[in-house]
């Protein structure tokens, strides 16, 4: 089960083969109005709701009296690293809240709290909302997980976005999260505001509206999700899908383009500018799209570092180590990327070079068990190798964190 997937990103070929009745176009307002208002009014969107409305941010964030009661009750007298970590536990723990994983269940956190079921993005809205009430802060943390990048049947790459919760204390890093066996504190990854989360969720809604072929609550979250998120790139693609399903081209590459200029480097987002363009006989501009998709590409670390897993295994060591110091470049903040490099060094004969990359390696990873496994392939080559560390490395411990940078 890929629990982790938390943000999904469209692109157009494969969202439009999913119902084939939602092929009706819907009527275009005037060119001068739509080229005014167009995103005017997807910002604006969010305030247009009523009042009561369950969607406005301060509704779908409140928590029944009773709830806060009980949490209070149940962790109020703790520390707040104590209690924050019980918690966790407890709404996981089947002995506990036993909350059920649902990756579909993109619900409120009072819906994911009674329901007892949620998707990591719920599930760190709850916990996160939870810990207000104990006056706990507790942070939202973005992800990117490298091993969800797939294939849209032609090369391209789609790289999913995962929330997890982040307590940070002078003392430590707390990391909260429903798949915490597939986190690594390696992958690039940034605190969030608690608008941008909630952005994800009504967007994650607005994907699975658009597989079921609800065009009208597909349309109503998606523009719900930019409006709460202006600046985040991924949620204007996702939107302009939305748009393309409706039939409105027009709109549907004005939000391409403008998740485009938010980020330069939106694979998705190029692709579908790409085949809009395609479908149009636009081909010098579809051209420039795929170039820039291909740009994209081309400065993803995990992009190379899978091109040079392969190429490794075709026993291309040379252009292995090539494309993998592209990837280090990128981002020098995976072991896995230093484990890879050692297994090239050896496979060139330089034990020495293998030690560093695994020293490298070792330093690099933050959780103890990863340390552990990193320390011990050392130690296994050191005996096999000639490498011998000067006493002052040993006493320092200077040789399991030196190596490339």
């Amino acid at each position: 089960m890929v629990h982790r997937i938390l943000f999904r990103s469209l692109l157009v070929a494969a969202v439009m083969g999913l119902t084939a009745c939602a092929t009706s176009k819907t009527t275009s307002p005037s060119p001068v109005s739509d080229n005014i208002d167009w995103k005017h009014n997807v910002l604006a969107y969010k305030e247009s709701l009523p009042p009561k409305h369950p969607d406005r941010i301060e509704h779908l964030l409140a928590l029944p009296a009773h709830i806060s009661e009980d949490i209070v009750h149940r962790f109020g007298h703790l520390p707040d690293n104590k209690a924050i970590e019980a918690l966790a536990s407890w709404l996981i723990d089947t002995s506990g809240k036993g909350l059920r994983y649902d990756i579909s269940a993109d619900l409120s956190p009072e819906d994911s709290f009674n329901q007892r079921t949620g998707n990591c993005l719920s599930f760190t809205i709850l916990l996160v909302t939870l810990a207000d009430v104990l006056n706990i802060e507790v942070k939202y943390n973005e992800v990117d997980v490298p091993e969800a990048w797939g294939s849209d049947g032609v090369n391209e790459s789609v790289l999913y976005e995962h929330v997890n919760a982040v307590q940070i204390s002078p003392l430590r890093k707390r990391i909260f999260d429903l798949a915490i066996g597939d986190y690594r504190y390696g992958y690039p990854q940034r605190l969030i505001e608690e608008n941008v989360a909630i952005a994800k969720l009504f967007s994650n809604r607005s994907v699975s509206n658009l597989n079921r072929g609800d065009m009208e609550s597909a349309f109503h979250n998606g523009k719900l999700a930019a409006a709460y998120a202006p600046s985040n790139s991924s949620i204007w693609g996702n939107l302009g899908v939305v748009y393309k399903r409706m039939g409105d081209d027009k709109k549907a590459e004005k939000a391409f383009l403008h998740s485009m200029q938010l980020d330069g480097f939106n694979i998705v987002s190029a692709s579908n500018l790409e085949r809009l363009y395609r479908s149009q006989n636009r081909h010098s501009r579809a051209n420039k799209y795929s170039k820039l998709a291909q740009r994209a590409r081309r400065n993803n670390p995990y992009y190379h570092f899978r091109k040079a897993e392969s190429l490794f295994a075709n026993n291309q060591v040379d252009s292995a180590n090539k494309s993998l110091s592209v990837a280090l470049r990128l981002h020098g903040n995976d072991p896995r990327f230093f484990e890879l490099q050692s297994k090239i060094d050896l496979r060139q004969k330089n034990v020495l070079a293998a030690l560093q990359s695994l020293g490298q390696a070792y330093k690099v990873a933050q959780r103890l068990k990863e340390k552990n496994r990193y320390a011990a392939k050392f130690l296994k080559l050191e005996r096999k190798g000639s490498y011998i560390p000067t006493r002052s490395e040993q006493r320092n411990g200077q040789v399991l964190g030196t190596g490339r940078g």
